[in-house]
This record gives structure tokens, sequence and C-alpha cells, in this order.
């Protein structure tokens, strides 16, 4: 289903931003920017990406960073990518067919007189790309995530959107117009950055708490195929039925006479409606079972993923730190890992775990 599915909210908006010549005080930051384009590219530059213990330029001695993570706040973010497109890649000369081809180096007239064109964008766009876990992927419920992630973000947003078309710098007006911008310029997205169903449904990941596996997607599909396809075995039934008769010598004289005895038509009659109505009849079935998102998959959200990232990272310090070792005795290694278990906690999803934004489970100085 096109920008939701399996519990995850695929967000895609191509923003157009201002012209060359627009006021300088609208959008420049910094004295350096000669254009919005150049100005925004710098703006985002400057943001953290990702969250390391120090930066060049940052005390080593403290234990936060200087500036925080700008997602790292929001508990429903996966995936987040904001990109200044100037223009769109030329994919080469558009192939046609190769017998009109073919037959276009012998006959003249044919020849094809019009060039390929290439598209260009009529201005630069601020893509944002943002996967974020959403419930039913209803217009509510992404409102509700971008609410959260305006307060958040309030001061960052601010500054990168008011290099956007139709953003307002009034306080009272902000927030509103960064919903209307996101919503009003999405485009359908196929494509999502958080994919772990297939790591879920491979592992057969185990609920915490109670034990018990992640129920199957239940459906009535095959009463609906049944119900469909029921006109065509009729008519075959029938059919069939109709040909034994006629192969048991009954009607042989009026089949040398008439193609299509009087007997056979309502048959064939038949068979006509039940090969015309049961494509009427799956085709809707299909478009609806195809635009039907796939179920949310235990442990694929934020935290349990967060969860998942950090018993991995712990996990295999744990299996570094048992190769080196010198002298420990074989037994100690089942008390290893129960002291493993006891402090990772594995069925607790709150802590200890991965922070937001961080490349590794454990940083030197990282409290346990």
């Amino acid at each position: 289903m096109p920008s939701f599915d399996a519990g995850y909210y695929s967000l895609t908006s191509l923003i157009p931003l201002l012209p060359e010549r627009s006021d300088p005080l609208l959008w420049r930051w910094q004295p350096r920017a000669s254009t919005p384009v150049h100005s925004l590219r710098e703006l985002l530059d400057s943001l953290r990406s990702v969250d390391v213990p120090e930066l060049p330029g940052e005390d080593p001695g403290r234990q936060q960073v200087a500036r925080p993570l700008p997602f790292s706040s929001n508990p429903r973010t996966h995936f987040a990518r904001l990109v200044v497109v100037e223009d769109i890649a030329y994919n080469g000369r558009q192939r046609g067919d190769t017998l009109l081809d073919l037959l276009r180096g012998f006959l003249p007239a044919l020849q094809a007189q019009e060039r390929d064109v290439a598209d260009h964008l009529p201005c630069s766009y601020l893509l944002v790309l943002l996967d974020f876990d959403c419930p039913d992927g209803s217009r509510g419920s992404v409102e509700a995530y971008l609410n959260q992630l305006w307060h958040t973000m309030e001061q960052e947003w601010t500054l990168i959107l008011r290099h956007c078309i139709g953003y307002e710098l009034n306080p009272c007006r902000r927030r509103q117009s960064f919903l209307s911008l996101i919503l009003r310029h999405e485009i359908e997205s196929t494509f999502s950055f958080c994919s772990y169903n297939w790591a879920a449904q491979a592992a057969r990941r185990w609920r915490p708490g109670d034990g018990l596996f992640a129920p199957p997607r239940s459906g009535n599909r095959p009463a609906l195929l049944l119900l469909a396809t029921l006109p065509l075995l009729l008519a075959l039934v029938l059919l069939i039925a109709v040909l034994i008769q006629g192969l048991a010598g009954i009607g042989s004289l009026a089949l040398a006479a008439d193609p299509i005895p009087a007997w056979r038509r309502p048959a064939l009659l038949l068979l006509l409606a039940g090969l015309i109505l049961t494509p009427a009849l799956l085709w809707p079935i299909f478009l609806r079972r195809a635009n039907q998102p796939w179920p949310a998959q235990v442990g694929t959200d934020l935290r349990a993923i967060l969860k998942a990232l950090y018993l991995q990272g712990r996990f295999l310090q744990l299996a570094e730190d048992w190769q080196n070792r010198s002298g420990a005795p074989e037994d100690s290694l089942r008390q290893t890992f129960r002291s493993f278990l006891e402090e990772a906690r594995p069925h607790d999803l709150r802590a200890p775990t991965l922070r937001p934004g961080r490349l590794h489970a454990v940083h030197p100085g990282d409290p346990p």
C-alpha cells in the first residue's frame, strides 16, 4: 500500500524553495550564503546526524553532547533525511520498440522526427523523507506525529522551512504552516527504509511477557475466491454434463444439421456469462486485497529495534571478551552469560537500551 504498510508510514514531501532573487531576510541565516539553495545546504550540513561522544571543538570532559540530534527526541522516527534537489538525473534516451526500430531503418517515412526531451524541474525543492511508527496510516495519525515532531524540533524546522515557498514566519502560524507544507506537497511512496518484517517473520520473535508467538494473518480469502468463481464453476459443470450427454449419442443428427443445437445453447450462454462475470467479480477483490496493508509484526517498532541493536552490540562485546580471556576456567562461561542476561535484561524494552542516534551500543564512559 502506498506510503503506509506493516505499521510504518513513509512520508515523502517535495517542497519548492524560494527563487534566487528573493528577499535575503526571509532565508539568510549566515553571511556567507548567496542563494536560498546555498543557505539551505549549509544549514543541513551543520545539523548533527550521528550522536558521537565528542566532535572537534567540543570539550572532551563533557558527558553530554553540545548539540543533541534533531530527531533523537522523537520516540517514533526510524529514518529521516532532508535533501536539496535542484534537478533530476537524466536516465538516458527512451528505449523504443525493437521491431519498429528495425522497420524505421528500411522505411524513412517511419523515422521519428522528434528528439528525446530531457525533463527538468521548474525550481529547486526540499526533499523530506520520514519513516515513523504509525498505528493505522490515517491522516489524523500523521498529523499527530507531525505535531509531536514540531514540538521537539521547532527551532530547526523554522530555520529550514523559511527557505521554502509558502512558509509563514508569524510565530502564531508557524506550526500550522509546517503541517500545511508537509502534507500539501506529499507524494505517494512505495519504498520504506525500515523494513524489519522479513527479519521478524524469519525469527518468529517471541512476545515478552506472555510467551506466545505472533498470530498469523487471518482473512476470508478462500470464501471470497469461491464466491467469485462460482458462476464459472457452474458453467463448466453444465458444459461438461452436456458434452457427456452428446457423446452418448443423443442428438447426433442435429449436430450434423445445426452447428449449435438448441439443447447446447443455454450451456454456451451460461459459460459466456461465467467468463464475463468471473473477472468482474475477482477484480474488486484483487484491488481490495492489494490495497490492504500488512499488519505490524511484533518487535518492529522503534523501541524494540533499539533494544535489539543494544543486545547485538553487547553480545558481540561479550563474545570478544570471552575469546580474549586468559586463564579463565571453562565452567565460568555459564556464569558469565547469566551475568550478561541479568545486566542486559532482554525482555525489558525500556532500559538498558540503545539511545536514538547512536551507532554503537557501548561507548567508553557510558553508564551500564
